[in-house]
């Protein structure tokens, strides 16, 4: 999805500024928010410089917001200057 994005609007698209870097529980296995802000808080760290980078994560899928904000926590840390999450779709 997000090679295909990066097409349409003409941006360039790398999907190694984050890894996960524990092995947590899968979001959809979480029994609360609070239990899967928990489990994904500090999972995810950026393997490369994002200083001075506007990026834009894209997930299939979202669950609990959890996810999408560790990473852009990480990418922040790391030195994006912005960071703005989309998914497709959204469990209710």
């Amino acid at each position: 999805m997000a090679s295909e994005l990066s097409k349409i609007i003409e941006s360039s698209m790398d999907s190694r500024l984050v890894i996960r870097a524990v092995n947590s529980p899968s979001q959809l296995q979480a029994n609360s928010r609070d239990e899967c802000w928990d489990n994904g808080q500090g999972d995810f760290k950026s393997v490369v410089s994002a200083k001075s980078l506007r990026i834009l994560l894209v997930d299939d899928l979202e669950t609990r917001d959890a996810t999408m904000s560790a990473c852009a926590t990480a990418l922040k840390d790391s030195g994006a200057s912005s960071v703005v999450g989309i998914a497709v779709a959204r469990t209710p």
